[in-house]
């Protein structure tokens, strides 16, 4: 697996989705892309940052009323928790 796709601005800010394998992107300013690790396995990246204790966090940097979003400084400091890649495919 690969990149992550994680939109971080609008009225669905905090939902991440997997980029299939060969798939050219162009994305705007509300989403981010995250390189994934070859010692991480993506598809656990991807459902974790779905988790509701991801999402919290998210919600609690909020800015903006008419155009909420989450600065990528408060992104990179999501707490995640990352056992390791045998233990994430196995969760999987």
């Amino acid at each position: 697996m690969g990149d992550i796709l994680y939109s971080r601005e609008g009225e669905r800010f905090g939902i991440a989705a997997t980029v299939p394998a060969n798939t050219s992107l162009c994305i705007s300013q509300r989403m981010m892309v995250f390189r994934i690790r070859k010692r991480q396995d993506s598809e656990f990246l991807m459902w974790q940052l779905n988790c509701q204790h991801v999402y919290l966090q998210a919600s609690l940097y909020v800015i903006g009323s008419t155009a909420p979003h989450v600065n990528i400084d408060q992104i990179k400091n999501f707490q995640l928790a990352l056992p390791p890649v045998d233990e994430q495919q196995a969760i999987v």
